[in-house]
């Protein structure tokens, strides 16, 4: 999905909610495109925010470079068991890469200011 974005625009805009729904979604001059995940684990941190109630507070959205997250995504060639991600809304993304819980990789991406 992501080789085939890459044709269409060179960023991809990442948002994720505390619901366990990821959104990835390019925008181009002539098409829009957005794919949708859900029912997606969501890890809860202790002291976390489940007191908010501001739906713009509940997600989290990033603006990564379509060329940085293929060169991700192709590098996987380990089949890892788990990746988790975290974002800092409007900042980076940052992806632990866990193998069989004897390996794990951190990965940080950098989001791309609009």
């Amino acid at each position: 999905m992501i080789e085939r974005m890459k044709f269409l625009s060179e960023f991809v805009i990442l948002e994720a909610t505390d619901r366990g729904e990821l959104q990835f979604r390019i925008d181009a001059d002539a098409v829009s495109v957005c794919s949708y995940f859900r029912n997606l684990p969501n890890l809860q941190i202790p002291g976390g925010r489940d007191s908010l109630d501001d739906e713009d507070l509940r997600k989290c959205t990033v603006r990564l470079s379509l060329k940085r997250l293929n060169e991700f995504v192709n590098s996987l060639q380990i089949q890892p068991t788990r990746i988790i991600c975290n974002f800092l809304n409007h900042k980076y993304a940052h992806f632990f890469v866990i193998h069989d819980d004897n390996l794990v990789l951190q990965y940080l991406l950098s989001s791309v200011l609009i």
